[in-house]
């Protein structure tokens, strides 16, 4: 029920993506950018979760640049991130600077915690060029403010 919040295929609780169009007031040009929080138990959720949100982000952007992004709780190798690596652009893989900062993106609270597992992503489709890919690991007083560090991508849009 992709209208509805609610519990599907193998989830162990309630997931949602939301999606904002952006417009440059200088230009007109729009972003279509869709954010995910994927469940942490169901694999067949995670899989069927990332189709939908590709095909509602191909159908909503209508031609417009688009990124799908977030916590998508699955490693590279999994089937939700090589499902969406078919057919959109890892912003870790393109990036035309190296990426910035650890691979992992997955901290646990934990300042110590080796940052090995990269869960967290951001996708674009190929009208957007990724110019820089960073993760952020700074820490304040050997604290962290989540159990996820922040991913950001500077890029530009055809």
């Amino acid at each position: 029920s992709p209208e509805v919040v609610s519990v599907g295929w193998d989830a162990s609780m309630e997931r949602i993506s939301t999606w904002g169009r952006f417009i440059y007031l200088d230009s007109d040009e729009q972003l279509v950018v869709f954010n995910a929080h994927l469940d942490h138990r169901g694999a067949e959720s995670r899989l069927q979760a990332v189709k939908l949100i590709h095909a509602r982000a191909v159908e909503i952007a209508n031609g417009e640049p688009f990124i799908v992004m977030g916590d998508l709780n699955a490693r590279p190798e999994d089937p939700p991130i090589t499902f969406l690596s078919g057919l959109l652009n890892d912003s870790y893989s393109v990036t035309e600077q190296p990426p910035y900062g650890p691979f992992g993106t997955f901290n646990g609270f934990d300042t110590s915690h080796p940052l090995d597992t990269r869960i967290d992503n951001i996708f674009v489709n190929e009208d957007i060029q990724v110019q820089k890919y960073g993760v952020l690991s700074d820490t304040e007083r050997q604290r962290t403010p989540s159990d996820h560090l922040p991913v950001l991508i500077h890029f530009t849009m055809d």
